[in-house]
């Protein structure tokens, strides 16, 4: 056995008691083998099973007994074939006896590796220790332990104990455990060997060392005291963190029948000149240096080695100091361990005294290391005694890297106590944070749930089961966290459940608002000096340090007026003034004619935008001040002066920022309610209307209703505007005042309605129609639909049939959250967008399309003539929306071209494996999208009908 390889042997328990864990188990152990096969795939593994109904080992044919014992693998060299065996381990009906297990274990290592390769071969037990082991034939068990302790030292074996209890039923014995417990630790104490107990599926899967690495020095020498003070020391790395393995190149040419084949490739790089890359810079034209300025400074090999400083190897003593002056956030990259140095007694007392002093004075030492000869860089660290409670290991420090100043990254932040009272936590919510971090208290008295030691990295965890997965599945998705990781991830859904009363009343307290985007940073109120302070032109810019020094005296610049340049900040400035009440009021009414100005001395809306960050500054102004009747006043006086004035444009302009009333649940002494707010969005946006059907009645002889319902019938004749009565009981009811959603869970044309709707926050009724089981071709939905598709919705009295209409209809009806940006250049982009997923893509590759071509032409066209079209689509999609796109289709907000593209792109993907590769700004769109809240609550699997087929 070469001498960095393992051999481990797995002891399994499958007697009855362990019947409830064994699928966990069974994961377990695949992983290990998993991450062998990545890190150690020349190490070696066999598997034991005890409590089996058979026996099955060479114990028992060579000196008898060691019954129900099985050897399921002999030792080996890790393959697949090892995952397959531990994932159908047989449940057995007898006892287990574990210390027959690791004699067995111990002969079969014995047997294979005799005394060579100490130290590398390990036996991990992994058993519940329910049952009683049986008494032996000379002596007491404990004699036995130390016999077989003794044989494992001799031969240089380790041994882990996993303990895996979980919820005890009736049936354990807590007398024979405590037995079975006293044993196994004293294995502890006369092996090299330990004991963990685990009692959930998360602490099971990070007990056993699914990787096993070998602890390796980074300095053996002296800790320097002082020149004449010196104790023998070794430094191991105590942590470090384990990352993805790197992904290397490799040629897929070799011969698939050769498993042996390395597929390794080999790397040359070119370099060649920017200005003409048709040449080649031999090696001798080539330098290495740095940007000075304009300039490369160019440094050579032997210029780099002088200038680099290479002190000695060494570890130096500076000094103590107390440990309060040492904070956690300083502490910098991995955690090493001090250890005296091994076998020298006079090293392993001087260590102890040091570490014990150190501990009752409360000090910590700093160090200086050099770790060997020749290292470029000198670290600085803090030595933290540990003092151990177990007689067999020896006092010890651990280490951490402290940072120098060029290290340390600044914030600075103002105080908490120098916001208006308004801005911080009063009595009730300070309880309800105190109840809540009680609530989820993760550590019981004397038990951490999620210990270091026991706890795995998911992420990679789950990188190791889908290496698994991907070698016998070439296509196979990355799987989703599975139930024991997500216990990680997530929260305990049970102590969430045990304590929603303290959630429901921590929300209760911190109600959270939309919080409306203003696009000027707020940060400028820090660099900008305010244009309505009363200083000099001259005086130039407030710095940052100036700024974060001016909060703390409330205000360095005493700003008397608002300015035209920065009203935002000069409005902020003036309400945050303490000297007298009076600038409150000032301010509202200076900030008042600003937003009059800039509305009525607008040029085609070039001021728009500036007065309504305003009007949103003013809003919050007066909401922290409880002054909500003057913002609620004034809004409405404006929107009677837009309508006198003829500025439609900015009530247009104002419903799609939705700025309504201020309400009772923000500012108590407000005399707006939450539905007058609504009303108000509504009544502006009537506004705005009247004024576009004034217009078109002016240039058609179209009655009024017919205006009013034009862009909706030019999309689509569906639309049934006449009341419905329920004579059937069933499908439809237009007693509701909820707005109702006929949809099926795999409809594209449903998905984008749904979609819609959570976007613009409309609360409906999901009515479940079955077209594989042909619900839409019954009575009562063909009063609905005469054409038998989805998506109908229906409002009131009123039914309109098809997404476009829909859609167009929810805008006009339902105008917050706007989908239709007001840019006419936008809103045609969004309006073509819309118009090639819903004519010349999604009713080419509907089922009964698929399915007539099927008939026609054969089953094998039906794909083609799917990827034909929506490739089709996708380009015309791809060449409109490239120049328009931002985060999303056509900016940097949601629009109704989002509505249609994201789930035709996860239809063409999910459902024909279309290949998205050659559309980048589709892609980009689509990821933006599938990430919303109101996306995911739209995905076909999330509605109630999912699961009907």
């Amino acid at each position: 056995m070469a001498r960095n390889k393992e051999a481990l042997l797995l002891l399994i328990d499958v007697s009855p008691s362990m019947h409830n864990l064994l699928t966990e188990v069974e994961r377990v152990c695949s992983m290990l083998i998993e991450k062998k096969l990545i890190y150690s795939k020349s190490d070696e593994v066999g598997v034991i099973l005890f409590g089996t109904d058979e026996t099955n080992n060479d114990l028992t044919k060579e000196v008898g007994g060691y019954e129900h014992i099985v050897v399921l693998q002999q030792i080996k060299v890790v393959d697949e074939d090892t995952i397959e065996t531990l994932q159908k381990l047989p449940r057995g009906t007898s006892p287990g006896d574990f210390l027959d297990a690791i004699v067995v274990g111990m002969d079969m290592l014995i047997k294979k590796f005799g005394p060579t390769n100490k130290g590398k071969k390990r036996l991990c037990l992994l058993t519940s220790a329910q049952y009683r082991i049986k008494e032996p034939y000379e002596g007491t068990k404990e004699d036995q332990i130390d016999m077989i302790s003794a044989q494992m030292n001799a031969n240089g074996m380790k041994l882990e104990c996993i303990i895996v209890r979980g919820k005890l039923t009736g049936d354990a014995n807590r007398r024979i455990m405590d037995e079975n417990d006293l044993l196994l630790n004293r294995f502890s104490k006369k092996s090299c060997a330990k004991t963990i107990y685990v009692e959930s599926p998360t602490s099971l899967l990070g007990a056993i060392r699914t990787r096993n690495i070998s602890p390796v020095t980074i300095f053996r020498g002296d800790l320097e005291l002082s020149p004449r003070m010196k104790i023998k020391v070794w430094v191991y790395k105590k942590t470090s963190e384990e990352r993805f393995p790197r992904l290397k190149k490799y040629s897929d040419k070799a011969p698939p029948t050769d498993r042996f084949a390395t597929h390794e490739v080999k790397v040359d790089y070119e370099y060649r000149r920017v200005d003409d890359p048709s040449k080649v810079v031999p090696p001798e034209q080539r330098i290495k240096g740095y940007r000075y300025g304009p300039q490369v400074i160019p440094i050579s090999s032997a210029e780099w080695d002088a200038v680099k400083f290479k002190p000695e190897r060494s570890v130096k003593l500076l000094g103590f100091t107390d440990s309060s002056n040492i904070l956690r956030h300083y502490y910098m990259r991995d955690v090493n361990i001090f250890i005296a140095e091994p076998g020298n007694t006079r090293a392993i007392l001087a260590v102890s005294a040091l570490a014990r002093a150190m501990q009752d004075m409360n000090k910590v030492a700093i160090l200086r290391c050099v770790w060997r000869h020749g290292q470029g860089n000198v670290v600085v660290g803090v030595l933290t005694p540990n003092v151990s409670h177990r007689d067999n290991i020896p006092d010890s420090f651990y280490f951490n890297v402290l940072p120098f100043a060029e290290d340390i990254r600044e914030f600075q932040f103002p105080s908490f106590k120098y916001l208006p009272s308004s801005c911080q936590p009063n009595a009730q919510q300070q309880k309800a944070a105190d109840s809540l971090v009680k609530m989820l208290d993760l550590g019981s008295p004397g038990k951490e749930v999620l210990q270091p030691d026991l706890t795995p990295n998911p992420i990679l965890e789950r990188f190791y089961c889908f290496l698994e997965l991907k070698s016998k599945q070439p296509d196979a998705t990355v799987p989703l966290l599975d139930n024991t990781l997500k216990l990680i991830t997530e929260p305990d859904p049970e102590l969430l459940s045990q304590n929603k009363s303290f959630i429901d009343e921590f929300s209760k307290q911190f109600e959270l608002m939309e919080n409306i985007k203003i696009k000027k940073s707020s940060r400028r109120l820090w660099r900008e000096k305010p244009s309505g302070s009363n200083e000099g032109e001259g005086a130039g810019d407030v710095s940052d340090a100036q700024a974060v020094e001016s909060t703390k005296n409330e205000s360095a610049v005493k700003v008397d007026k608002i300015g035209d340049l920065t009203p935002v900040q000069d409005f902020e400035a003036m309400m945050s003034r303490r000297d007298s009440t009076e600038w409150v009021n000032k301010a509202i009414k200076d900030m008042k004619n600003i937003i009059f100005d800039l509305v009525e001395n607008s040029y085609e809306g070039d001021t728009y935008q500036k007065a309504v960050e305003c009007l949103i500054a003013f809003r919050k102004g007066c909401i922290l001040e409880q002054e909500p009747k003057q913002f609620n006043d004034f809004l409405r006086h404006l929107c009677k002066f837009c309508r006198k004035k003829d500025l439609s444009s900015f009530c247009e302009f104002l419903t799609s920022k939705q700025i309504t009333l201020i309400t009772k649940t923000e500012a108590v002494d407000s005399d707006a309610t939450e539905e007058e707010a609504r009303s108000f969005l509504v009544k502006i946006d009537h506004i705005r209307r009247s004024k576009v059907v004034g217009r078109l009645e002016a240039t058609t002889s179209l009655p009024r209703a017919s205006v009013l319902l034009l862009p909706i019938f030019s999309n689509s004749c569906a639309m049934d505007s006449r009341p419905h009565q329920d004579t059937s009981g069933s499908f439809f009811s237009s007693s509701s005042d909820k707005l109702q959603l006929y949809s099926y869970w795999q409809s594209s044309c449903s998905w984008r309605v749904r979609f819609a709707l959570n976007l613009k926050r409309l609360p409906y009724e999901y009515k479940a129609v079955n077209l594989s089981k042909g619900e839409q071709f019954s009575p009562e939905f063909e009063r609905l639909n005469p054409l038998h598709f989805v998506p109908v919705l229906v409002d009131g009295d009123l039914v309109v049939s098809d997404s476009f209409a829909i859609l167009l209809y929810l805008e006009e009806k339902y105008p917050q959250n706007a989908l239709l940006p007001v840019d006419a250049k936008c809103r045609a982009v969004n309006l073509q967008a819309a118009s090639i997923v819903t004519s010349s893509m999604q009713p080419l590759h509907m089922l009964s399309v698929l399915k007539y071509i099927e008939e026609k032409v054969g089953p094998e066209e039906r794909q083609s003539w799917a990827e034909y079209h929506i490739g089709k689509g996708f380009a015309a999609l791809e060449k409109l929306l490239k120049d328009f796109a931002g985060r999303y289709a056509t900016g940097d907000e949601i629009c109704m071209a989002d509505v249609f593209l994201a789930p035709q792109i996860s239809v063409a993907v999910m459902r024909f494996k279309f290949d998205m590769s050659k559309f980048p700004t589709l892609c980009r769109i689509y990821e933006a999208n599938k990430v919303l809240p109101a996306f995911q609550a739209s995905l076909p699997e999330r509605q109630p009908d999912a699961s009907i087929d």
